[in-house]
């Protein structure tokens, strides 16, 4: 049956008589719904969209701030070793079960007191830059070891909820450092600080030569390193003196790791230095003066440091700084006075022979060269300091005092000194003594990027 409604009205628009049927009433009714469904879709779509980029938003500005703040290891030090935030003690850390440990904290303070505003505060909001996306946990987990046995990693996990989808948590690597003189399983935190992704060096500093294994996830480092010292000329010379050279020296050295490669360090030793020796028989004035005698060694040449080295089982030596070649004066033939000191046959005044015989103890190593300072690559890379250099226009020679190696700006690695004095060789005789010291041991440092 077919059914005709009409609809009277006195506008003009409608004057028509013109009606609508019922199934163009339902159409039209059909039409508006899924046309208003659609747009409150959008506008919710719309809507959810803006609240995911405003909370990912509040994450990367929560983490700027982590950054900036825990990047002062003050304030996550004070966190978790003071009883201020703590009230049932001082964390500790198990190390004999590091795999399960965890310590949950319920805000972490943008301060060192109390009474600082929180940065981090669980079951409140992550960010005023979202009204909605809360902090659910705060916890370091992750615990693992570092190179020193009192000092560990971790990883502090800010995770959340209410947002409009699940966000991943915000991860930090955290450097912590505990009391090495607590029990293993009981070491209460000192320090903490920032590390990891976002980027921490420590520094590792080998005063003697081991085995080192590269730490999990580190992949590169900076290498500070110096090669051993020489040592300075011996007593015999009179009217000269030489300290010693120093290694070859680098700042900062970039090099490459494989993370768990068990590496070697080298340290190069300074070369030994000879002093003249007190044979403890009383001089014609009698004590505190004695007669000195010439050391067990022939004193006309230092000797040589040694290498230090980093050597990877893979990639061969990455970094190599050659120690100091022992000093000498050898090629000088004429000198001041009757015979030289240590009566060597036809030294004499103006005779032009025999040359002198000063032995040339170059240091070992791809980047040393005798009779001077060590390097550490080709072209004088990273070369060290020469040291003190005098001649004397009299029969004494240089004046007495302290005559300091070739140096390095971090002190390891430096050439030995050389000491001048006036002293009894006879019970009644005083000649020159010159005492020539050790060159210092060289040194790696490592500072690795977490």
């Amino acid at each position: 049956m077919y059914m005709k409604v009409t609809i009277k009205n006195t506008s003009s628009f409608w004057n028509s008589n013109k009606g609508f049927s019922l199934i163009e009433i339902m159409v039209g009714i059909g039409i508006m719904t899924i046309v208003i469904t659609a747009n409150l879709m959008m506008f919710s779509n719309l809507d959810r969209q803006n609240q995911v980029l405003a909370e990912k938003v509040a994450v990367s500005d929560l983490k700027r701030q982590m950054v900036a703040i825990l990047g002062n290891g003050t304030i996550c030090s004070t966190e978790l070793a003071s009883n201020i935030f703590n009230p049932s003690g001082p964390y500790v850390i198990n190390a004999d079960s590091l795999a399960t440990q965890e310590i949950n904290l319920d805000r972490i303070h943008s301060g060192t007191t109390a009474t600082a505003p929180a940065l981090i505060e669980k079951d409140q909001l992550a960010s005023t830059m979202s009204q909605r996306l809360l902090v659910d946990k705060i916890k370091f987990r992750n615990f693992s070891t570092t190179d020193r046995p009192e000092n560990f990693f971790a990883d502090l996990e800010v995770s959340f909820r209410g947002g409009a989808m699940s966000l991943a948590p915000v991860v930090m690597k955290m450097y912590i450092e505990t009391d090495p003189g607590d029990p293993s399983n009981a070491r209460k935190i000192t320090g903490c600080a920032e590390s990891g992704k976002t980027g921490r060096a420590h520094r590792i500093v080998f005063t003697t030569s081991q085995s080192w294994t590269v730490p999990a996830g580190v992949k590169s480092a900076f290498v500070t390193m110096a090669g051993g010292g020489g040592s300075g000329l011996g007593w015999r010379v009179l009217n000269a003196i030489h300290s010693g050279h120093s290694g070859g020296y680098v700042f900062s050295h970039p090099v490459d790791l494989v993370p768990g490669e068990v590496m070697t360090v080298t340290v190069g030793l300074g070369g030994r230095g000879h002093q003249t020796i007190n044979t403890m028989v009383a001089a014609t004035p009698g004590p505190p003066y004695f007669i000195y005698s010439n050391p067990p060694d022939d004193g006309l040449g230092g000797y040589p440091g040694s290498s230090s080295r980093l050597i990877s089982p893979s990639l061969g030596t990455l970094l190599e700084c050659a120690g100091g070649s022992g000093a000498n004066i050898g090629g000088i033939d004429s000198f001041t006075g009757s015979k030289v000191a240590g009566d060597l046959p036809g030294a004499l005044v103006g005779s032009g022979s025999p040359a002198f015989p000063s032995p040339n103890r170059a240091a070992a190593g791809a980047f040393a060269t005798a009779s001077s300072p060590g390097a550490c690559g080709l072209n004088n890379y990273g070369i060290g300091n020469p040291g003190t250099r005098q001649w004397g226009a009299t029969p004494s020679g240089p004046p007495s005092g302290s005559y300091a190696g070739g140096i390095t700006p971090f002190g390891y690695g430096s050439g030995g000194s050389i000491n001048r004095s006036g002293c009894y060789v006879t019970s009644t005789l005083i000649g020159t003594c010159t005492d020539a010291f050790d060159g210092r041991d060289g040194v790696v440092m490592l500072d690795l990027w977490y």
